[in-house]
């Protein structure tokens, strides 16, 4: 799996240095007008992420590198394991690039007294970024799990067709699962009160909230997990 995981690496290494600058060159173009960093912290995430995915999958057929690679002293198995885990790599990085990302324009924007941006205690900061980073790598890690077994059995290509479909219904089920939330607001809102207290202050709020983004990504973790094993299972039956 290391052998695979380096040669994703190897595959990747300059998309991920031209997606870091087209992220960077975004975020701060786009942070000033939406008044605060934490959108463009999670807008980093998402492009580095889904960015270098889609590219790695899309070489392994351009390339023909995934006939190749069936040649390596490397079982199937170890081949979808290897993606998923350099995937895992990927987010890991990118999360930690945003979330330097978004501190550094906060502070650089906040200090040259750009309109809408004030010097915010740490204890503020600090959660507003984590959940940024945790929301966004959370949309990420399912987009992910839901495209990469299709692509792992049919090839980019061919898998695309049955991405969308499955990601459209993804969606909708997600607007509907917001819609029920947004209707039951006081639900939520009970449930931050009781995690908080009833005279909570912003930083036990952003700390209900940071305990709720977690979870969140924990979940997501379960799911990935489980498409790694029907990716697995579905690559074993892939004709070349």
């Amino acid at each position: 799996m290391k052998t695979m995981i380096y040669s994703d690496y190897k595959t990747v290494r300059s998309i991920l240095l031209q997606l870091l600058v087209i992220a960077l060159i975004i975020a701060s173009i786009l942070a000033i007008p939406f008044g605060d960093t934490v959108a463009s912290t999670a807008m980093v995430v998402a492009i580095i992420d889904l960015g270098a995915v889609m590219n790695l999958c899309a070489y392994d057929d351009t390339s023909d590198w995934q006939r190749f690679r069936l040649t390596l002293p490397l079982s199937r198995t170890q081949v979808v394991l290897g993606r998923y885990a350099s995937v895992v790599l990927i987010m890991i990085g990118s999360a930690v690039v945003a979330a330097i990302i978004g501190f550094v324009l906060q502070m650089t924007l906040s200090t040259l007294g750009v309109e809408g941006f004030t010097l915010e205690p740490l204890s503020l900061m600090l959660p507003e970024m984590a959940i940024a980073v945790m929301v966004a790598t959370c949309l990420a890690l399912l987009t992910v799990a839901v495209a990469l077994p299709f692509i792992m059995r049919f090839g980019m290509t061919k898998a695309t067709r049955f991405i969308m479909v499955a990601m459209v219904l993804l969606y909708v089920l997600g607007l509907q699962g917001f819609s029920s939330v947004n209707s039951g607001g006081m639900a939520l809102e009970s449930l931050l009160t009781s995690l908080a207290g009833s005279a909570a202050s912003n930083e036990a709020l952003l700390g209900s909230l940071v305990g709720l983004a977690g979870g969140a990504l924990l979940v997501a973790c379960v799911v990935y997990v489980i498409s790694a094993l029907v990716a697995v299972r579905l690559y074993k039956t892939r004709q070349f």
